[in-house]
């Protein structure tokens, strides 16, 4: 039998069930292995405290081409996220239900610089 305290701590300091089990991948490395982009099948939304006490709200993505992974999402992601929780009342659970029953959303994602130098994560959507 596994260690069953041991599984409540990873339960404990997990931001969302998401991560249970899946490795996090950077952004980078999903631009480098997935230049067709990925397709976007669940997401959960999670905020936490950032270094100046303010809160920093982002998106957790699981995406269809390898279900053992996930990534943190940028501005970018989050926009595109709140568009659709706004079209579904704020409702998580039912946008994701809608986006599995939709078969997912592909994007591809780049590196770009915004105008002051800094980095930026671009969202295409292909699908």
């Amino acid at each position: 039998m596994a260690n069953m305290f041991a599984q409540l701590a990873r339960k404990a300091t997990s931001l969302s069930p998401l991560m249970e089990g899946r490795e996090k991948l950077a952004t980078q490395e999903v631009i480098e292995k997935y230049p067709d982009g990925i397709t976007i099948i669940n997401f959960d939304v999670v905020s936490t405290p950032d270094n100046t006490g303010n809160i920093k709200t982002y998106p957790i993505i699981q995406f269809a081409e390898d279900d053992t992974k996930f990534i943190y999402g940028g501005k970018a992601l989050m926009d595109v996220i709140n568009v659709w929780l706004a079209h579904m009342d704020g409702d998580i659970e039912t946008t994701v239900a809608a986006l599995k029953a939709d078969g997912g959303v592909k994007v591809i994602l780049s590196q770009q610089r915004t105008r002051n130098g800094n980095n930026f994560t671009k969202v295409d959507v292909v699908g």
